[in-house]
């Protein structure tokens, strides 16, 4: 049982560096072929789908993940086919919806060519994005992680495939959207016939939707709250001043998400450990496990922020066009950022322990952060644009990260290890001398430059002791903790 349990834990580390190294992969194909407006169109519609289909399936996820797993199996073929015929209705009613609206989209967009296909390929995303979550629930509901990485391979060939085709062969965004959303519907049909293979076809239950509705409804408001704290900066550039400034600042967003990208794949291995421990009592075992964990992410993430923040212009060049260039001046702000983001989030796991109402406090965390994000840029965008947004965004994690740091310290006596911070910072100076005076070579000068600054940095540290052997021994222990005696 734990031997599987570890198992599924590695495939789920290798299927979270897949998935967010798919948005990395669209940057040089996206920005360079269609432009800052169209890289700045591409990035709302896909911010536009992740927010609308939880209301699509009205916390359907949440009732998924807490009443699929231990069910026999008629119960899992009428819930899940239950919730797909409702996904199916609401999604359906919202195409029809855009279609109707496709005018004001157009307007609110402005002009593109084939936009008849643009408004056509987000009737079709509506429909196919919340089935496509819900059969992912399914997968994750049950442990099925070869089946997610399964997907996850074929979702890149059926849906970002047609789009790196179609970018580069010259055709506009509209062409790009519509490409993408047969992709996904390609896909959304071949994991439902998946599916109802394993599970049977079942019936529509409506007592079973009630049931999983009731329970996963009050967390829509969760998703609420961060879409309007992480996402609504894009919606309010574009409105006050164009896509072009939206795909300016997303490419900095994404670019600055490499902090996630590296430090987040650690929960995938931290967070069950310490769950198991808490819930045997073993809290001295949950205070080392976290303190280390956050004592060698501070070690991979700090120079990553650094040699990225001096990189930022090469990184511009190599990934877009010239006209990206603006964003140089807030990628650093967009790293710093991600790395509070990070902060708060693994510390909120802690939260999810050690306080009994942490779904209503996480929900009072997010809807605070919401109420200022949206004040502050509603304030700030008009006036300085991506700028004033970065600022924004800087400020509202740095907030996320003291609130939960602060919950946590009330409860567990975790040290924040400020002298690690700061032999890193120290540690990426000899690195940073090569990547500012020996950066004029390609891509294949830049990853030599690259690998020095980074065996410069591992250097630094062992030899002022921020690592040694017991750092490696610590990590082995970690990742075998979940298998059989």
């Amino acid at each position: 049982m734990k031997q599987a349990y570890a198992k599924d834990v590695l495939l789920a580390f290798f299927l979270q560096i897949f998935e967010n190294g798919r948005s990395f992969l669209l940057i040089p194909v996206i920005a360079k072929t269609l432009g800052a407006s169209g890289y700045g169109i591409w990035v709302q519609v896909k911010i536009g789908a992740a927010f609308v289909s939880p209301f699509l399936l009205m916390g359907l996820l949440g009732g998924i993940s807490r009443f699929i797993p231990g069910s026999s199996k008629k119960e899992i073929g009428n819930g899940m086919l239950s919730s797909v015929m409702v996904a199916l209705a609401t999604g359906t009613g919202l195409a029809l919806l855009v279609i109707f609206l496709g005018g004001l989209i157009q307007k609110y967009i402005g002009p593109m060519p084939n936009s008849g296909l643009f408004i056509k390929g987000i009737a079709l995303i509506c429909i196919v994005e919340p089935l496509n979550n819900l059969y992912t629930e399914y997968f994750r509901a049950l442990r099925k992680m070869k089946n997610l990485l399964f997907f996850s391979v074929f979702d890149t060939i059926f849906e970002f495939a047609p789009v790196f085709w179609f970018a580069y062969k010259g055709f506009g965004i509209g062409v790009v959207v519509f490409s993408f959303a047969c992709g996904r519907f390609i896909m959304a049909a071949v994991k439902n016939l998946w599916m109802f293979h394993d599970t049977g076809l079942g019936g529509f239950d409506m007592s079973t939707i009630v049931k999983y509705i009731k329970f996963g409804f009050p967390l829509i408001w969760a998703n609420i709250f961060f879409f309007i704290s992480n996402y609504i900066d894009r919606y309010l550039i574009g409105y006050f001043h164009s896509a072009k400034d939206v795909g300016v600042y997303s490419l900095a967003y994404t670019i600055g998400y490499a902090v996630v990208l590296i430090s987040s794949p650690w929960a995938v291995v931290l967070v069950p450990t310490i769950t198991a421990n808490w819930n045997e009592g073993k809290y001295s075992e949950v205070k080392e496990y976290f303190e280390r964990t956050i004592r060698y992410i501070l070690l991979t993430i700090i120079p990553l922020i650094v040699f990225i923040s001096v990189l930022a212009k090469k990184i511009i060049i190599l990934l877009s066009t010239p006209e990206f260039l603006g964003s140089k001046f807030i990628i650093p702000i967009m790293l710093i950022s991600f790395f509070f983001f990070q902060g708060g989030v693994y510390y909120s796991n802690i939260v999810k322990l050690a306080y009994k109402s942490s779904p209503v406090l996480i929900m009072k965390v997010f809807f605070i952060l919401a109420v200022i994000s949206l004040f502050l840029n509603m304030v700030l965008i008009p006036r300085f644009s991506i700028f004033g947004a970065a600022v924004t965004m800087l400020f509202v994690y740095f907030l996320m990260f003291i609130m939960f740091l602060r919950m946590v310290q009330k409860r567990m006596n975790i040290k924040l290890e400020l002298s690690i911070l700061v032999k890193s910072i120290i540690a990426t100076i000899p690195g940073c001398i090569i990547l500012l005076f020996f950066n004029n070579g390609g891509m294949a000068a830049l990853t030599i430059n690259i690998l020095a600054a980074a065996s410069l940095y591992v250097i630094t540290l062992w030899t002022t002791g921020a690592i040694g052997k017991k750092e490696y021994v610590f990590i082995t222990t970690m990742f075998n903790s979940r298998k059989e005696p």
